[in-house]
């Protein structure tokens, strides 16, 4: 081993550019799906890389994990994976939760900076 990465001047293998190229993605996305195999998920612990991993686009899964597509459309596996994406009321209800909770945190917020504040002035 020692003699091989020598020979690439030590280069991370799976990493091209500072990202993780197909092979590793592909590779994670195999542990990731470890049950389809009849494997324990819990035994194959994926490490944070930095970016979230979850629901993607397909044709974003099959440029980046081409192998891995692949081998799910030969086994007829693919369709149980495939999920809806969110109806437009649900994204719309969504966001506007989003912008109410965080409306509620920066007035929670300016309550408390607020009483600090009158406390600490004795206003």
């Amino acid at each position: 081993m020692e003699a091989f990465y020598a020979a690439r001047n030590y280069a991370p293998l799976w990493i091209a550019d500072g990202q993780l190229d197909a092979r590793a993605k592909s590779v994670i996305a195999r542990l990731a799906n470890s049950a389809a195999d009849g494997l324990d998920p819990a035994d194959y612990q994926i490490p944070a890389f930095g970016a979230a991993t979850g629901v993607m686009p397909l044709e974003e899964f099959k440029r980046e994990h081409l192998i891995e597509y692949n081998r799910l459309v030969a086994s007829g596996e693919l369709s149980q994976y495939l999920v809806d994406a969110p109806s437009q009321p649900v994204t719309r209800a969504s966001t506007v939760l989003g912008f109410t909770l965080m409306a509620c945190g920066l007035l929670l917020l300016a309550m408390v900076i607020n009483g600090f504040t009158h406390h600490l002035f004795g206003g």
